[in-house]
C-alpha cells in the first residue's frame, strides 16, 4: 500500500460525499412544493415536463451514487486488511487518522501528542511499514 493509493481513497471518499450532497440537493429540490400558476393561459403539452427531467437525472445519480459507495468501500477494506497486518499501532492509528478519516496534521499531533515535525517523521516510518506489508502480501 502506498501514498498514492491512500490520497486515491481519500479523494475517491471526497468525490462520493460530492455526489451524495448533489443527490440530496436534487431530492429536496423534487420534494419541495411547486406553486401553481393560475393566470389562465393555455400551457404547452409537448416537449418534456421538467419534473420528469429531475426525477431521470435524479435516479440517474443515485445509481452512481451507489456504484461510488461500493468503490468507497472496497478500497477502504483493502487499506483496513493491510493496517491490520502492520505491527505498529502508533503507524495504523496515524495512517488512518490521515487517510481514513482525512484529518490535518495539526489535529493528528494534538490527538497522537506528537509535535508537527514528530509526526512527520512517523508518517514516513509508517508508509514503509505499509509498503513492506504490501510486498509480503504478494509474497504469499
Amino acid at each position: 500500500m502506498t501514498r498514492e493509493d491512500l490520497e486515491k481513497y481519500l479523494h475517491l471518499k471526497a468525490e462520493a460525499e460530492q455526489l451524495k450532497e448533489e443527490v440530496n440537493k436534487l431530492k429536496a429540490s423534487l420534494e419541495s412544493p411547486r406553486s401553481i400558476v393560475i393566470d389562465g393561459m393555455p400551457r404547452s403539452k409537448s416537449g418534456t415536463n421538467r419534473t420528469d427531467e429531475m426525477i431521470g437525472k435524479y435516479l440517474t445519480l443515485q445509481e452512481s451514487l451507489s456504484l461510488k459507495w461500493q468503490m468507497v468501500v472496497r478500497a477502504h477494506i483493502r487499506i483496513e486488511d493491510a493496517l491490520d497486518r502492520m505491527d505498529d499501532i502508533t503507524s495504523r492509528m496515524l495512517l488512518r487518522y490521515r487517510y481514513i478519516e482525512g484529518l490535518p496534521w495539526l489535529t493528528i499531533a494534538e490527538k497522537m501528542h506528537y509535535s508537527e515535525q514528530r509526526l512527520y517523521q512517523l508518517h514516513r516510518i509508517a508508509l514503509e511499514q505499509a509498503a513492506k506489508v504490501e510486498l509480503e502480501s504478494i509474497r504469499v
